[in-house]
């Protein structure tokens, strides 16, 4: 016995170890689970690229007295002096992250195939030519969001020319406008690409003409976190798991191998303790047969629990040094079940209660 017990006591320390392993696995992967936000590695930009312009009249062009026209209507070329062109960019970014921006304003010349007939398309393009940049810089921001206002002023004559000399080349009728693009390029050093693009298109080829903007106002793109955040988050998830498990098979390795060791009286007794608990009452005292007119002696634990569930009646369970009994009394008779406690070889045997 002195051995059994050294046995158990060399065993009982890992098989703690193990589980409590599984339980500080189980733990980190809740927490692990509960810290997890998907949007927190990501960023949400939102661009407000605002163009506004107005038309210079000549003076004194016998025609039109105020000094410009504003925005929205048709214009006569010959008494258009110049174009003035403001552009108002601004950037809000929902996780602060350093960004780098690089800002141009560029004019390009643009020429189409005249169309045939009453369409209302565009002609496709046949020239696309970037003529000039007007404002190119860079600027960085450590929190991410940036505002800029730029303003540029064209002569819309200079650029007639342009559109000139190009019909005299071809055999075919073609219309001539200018493109005005500001772009503003974000890249950040985590998530955030992106590019804005608004353009002010303004016909040079005709007597009247109308200027058209392109491109999006206000644009909200949001930047996902980069793969690896998701694929560490499963990684950690995985190895949470596997730790947990190969605790688990150690420390039932470890049980195991301590309820084999078990003498059979003992696997017997802890047995029946253990499912059928509701059923049983453990004592300290010992019950005198002496005081039944008749006792029984059962020699299936089957049976007495059978029976204790027929007379719906508790069991009492008192051990003894040399033996286990499990007692069921009922009126003038005692019903008992014994498990003896060899001192080698263990079994189940019967000891008269008298």
């Amino acid at each position: 016995m002195r051995g059994m017990q050294s046995i158990r006591r060399f065993l009982t320390p890992p098989i703690i170890g193990c589980f409590l392993i599984v339980a500080g696995c189980c733990g980190a992967a809740l927490y692990t689970l509960a810290n997890y936000r998907p949007d927190s590695s990501s960023a949400r930009l939102t661009e407000n690229n605002v163009v506004e312009y107005r038309v210079n009249l000549k003076p004194n062009n016998g025609i039109i007295s105020d000094p410009y026209l504003g925005m929205g209507r048709a214009y006569a070329f010959d008494i258009v002096e110049s174009v003035e062109i403001d552009n108002f960019y601004t950037s809000e970014l929902s996780s602060p992250e350093a960004v780098s921006y690089t800002y141009e304003a560029t004019v390009s010349f643009v020429a189409r195939v005249t169309n045939n007939g009453p369409s209302t398309e565009p002609g496709h393009i046949v020239v696309d030519e970037l003529l000039e940049t007007l404002i190119s810089f860079e600027q960085e921001e450590p929190s991410g969001e940036f505002k800029t206002e730029e303003s540029i002023t064209l002569s819309l004559a200079d650029y007639r020319a342009k559109h000139l000399a190009t019909q005299a080349s071809l055999n075919f009728p073609t219309t001539g406008e200018i493109r005005i693009d500001f772009t503003v390029v974000a890249i950040g050093d985590k998530y955030v690409e992106s590019e804005s693009v608004r353009s002010v298109i303004v016909p040079i080829s005709e007597p009247h003409f109308i200027i058209r903007l392109g491109g999006k106002e206000t644009q909200t793109t949001v930047f996902a976190g980069a793969p690896t955040s998701r694929n560490a988050f499963l990684l950690r998830l995985a190895m949470c798991g596997l730790a947990a498990m190969v605790a688990f098979v150690v420390g039932a390795f470890f049980a195991r191998k301590i309820w084999l060791r078990k003498p059979l009286y003992r696997r017997e007794i802890d047995h029946l303790l253990r499912n059928y608990h509701d059923a049983i009452i453990t004592t300290s005292t010992p019950i005198n047969p002496n005081s039944y007119k008749e006792r029984v002696i059962i020699k299936d634990s089957r049976e007495i629990i059978k029976l204790a569930d027929t007379l719906n009646e508790p069991i009492i369970y008192y051990e003894a040094p040399e033996v286990a009994c499990f007692y069921l009394p009922k009126g003038e008779v005692l019903y008992a079940y014994f498990v003896s406690k060899p001192l080698e070889a263990p079994g189940t045997g019967q000891v008269d209660p008298t």
